[in-house]
């Protein structure tokens, strides 16, 4: 009789977890998509043109900060004219800016390779707004970057990156 009381309590057990873990898988991929902000990549227009742009010596200002598992975009905050933006020079420096401050650095470049890694960044940091400090962390740790039709994208993580679209002048 014992038996039988344990053998039915085990079941309980695992009835229990057959219904609650379903719950918790749902409620983790609710708080992906809701991404404080985010919204599907597919929002983001697309133009032939960016891929064949060079990376070098175009300016490039930040979309926003793309997380490529979800497929979703936060936007950055309050862009201007000049602000988020970077261009790559021949020389393998940059230059750049935040939301308020200027930014500067060395990279190694293979365009063959899509490789660009970040060996220096510095500039002011001094009074920050909006996602500027998230824009230079995020360069500080770019590995790679691909060009497309929505515009360059700088990975700095395998499933991050950021989205910049081409400032013509």
């Amino acid at each position: 009789m014992e038996k039988q009381t344990s053998f039915k309590s085990t079941h309980l057990l695992w009835l229990v977890f057959v219904v609650i873990l379903p719950l918790l898988g749902a409620c983790q991929k609710e708080n992906e998509m809701e991404e404080e902000g985010a919204v599907p990549l597919s929002e983001i227009p697309e133009n032939p043109t960016f891929a064949g742009l060079p990376l070098i010596g175009t300016k490039w200002q930040l979309i926003g900060f793309v997380n490529a598992n979800t497929g979703r975009i936060k936007k950055a905050e309050k862009p201007l004219e000049n602000t988020y933006t970077v261009l790559f020079n021949e020389d393998s420096t940059f230059t750049g800016h935040t939301y308020s401050n200027i930014m500067v650095g060395e990279a190694e470049i293979d365009i063959a390779k899509q490789y660009l890694r970040i060996i220096k960044i510095g500039g002011t940091e001094i009074n920050e707004f909006y996602d500027g400090r998230m824009f230079f962390e995020c360069m500080r740790d770019v590995v790679n970057f691909t060009l497309g039709p929505r515009g360059l994208s700088l990975y700095y993580s395998r499933d991050n990156y950021l989205l910049l679209k081409p400032l013509i002048e």
